[in-house]
């Protein structure tokens, strides 16, 4: 489901594949946690990117899973997404996400963690999750708003708006658009390691702690606001419709 690719000493690719449309199940977010714990080991990576070679980045959270597991599944299941997206974030080395296809949902939300997004002209990227009775439940709520602003992330939720890669880019979701993202990325990767490795981990976690200081308080919100979600008729109804292809009723129950 996750393969990585060494393009020299320096600069690893993680490659996201697990067919058709890299849906985030429970098993495949154990992977991507085993192999960010080898990144963050091996003291030669300067830089990581993580990409796909299927068509889409990842279509979000594997909701046929998703409907057969209980509550405590699912709680541990968010549990295990947020602490494998925090590793991500927190790796002392630049990562960048170079997303082609659709970035939805969890999809989305893992483009957050990592410190560049490069994309494809053929990107659809949004957070469906209010249109299935839920929240962002990976960050969602906590990182967009730091990047797009609090006004702008409240449409993007309210509205499960998904956006082309001109209207992504044009509010700071995503940094480049691209003709060639895996070149592009190795192209922006290879500018980094030219520079100071201590330089850079501390200026990144310099960063990341003034903009993240409060980062687990918020995560324990949108825990406690996700699990409210959990609870409700409309939430089963909604995954229900979504396998239906049927537009769901909300009867706020």
């Amino acid at each position: 489901m996750i393969n990585t690719e060494k393009i020299n000493e320096k600069i690893y690719i993680i490659w996201l594949s697990r067919k058709p449309v890299n849906a985030i199940s429970m098993s495949f977010i154990n992977h991507l946690d085993e192999v960010i714990d080898g990144i963050n080991e091996n003291e030669s990576i300067r830089c990581l990117i993580i990409s796909t070679k299927l068509e889409h980045f990842c279509a979000g959270a594997d909701l046929k899973e998703r409907k057969k597991i209980n509550r405590k599944q699912t709680l541990k299941f968010l549990t295990q997404i947020n602490k494998t997206f925090n590793k991500i974030e927190d790796l002392k080395i630049p990562v960048i996400s170079a997303i082609s296809g659709a970035a939805l949902g969890g999809g989305a939300e893992l483009s957050l963690c990592t410190d560049f997004r490069i994309s494809s002209q053929s990107l659809k990227i949004g957070f469906p999750e209010t249109s299935l009775g839920i929240i962002p439940g990976a960050g969602g709520v906590f990182r967009l708003p730091l990047i797009t602003g609090i006004t702008t992330a409240k449409r993007l939720i309210y509205s499960s708006e998904i956006l082309n890669a001109q209207k992504a880019y044009n509010i700071g979701l995503i940094d480049y658009i691209s003709n060639d993202i895996i070149s592009d990325s190795i192209n922006l990767a290879e500018k980094f390691i030219k520079n100071s490795p201590i330089g850079i981990s501390s200026a990144k976690s310099a960063i990341n702690k003034i903009y993240y200081k409060n980062r687990q308080f918020y995560l324990d919100v949108q825990k406690y606001e996700y699990l409210k979600t959990l609870k409700t008729k409309d939430r089963i109804h909604a995954l229900e419709a979504f396998i239906t292809n049927k537009d769901p009723v909300w009867k706020n129950e």
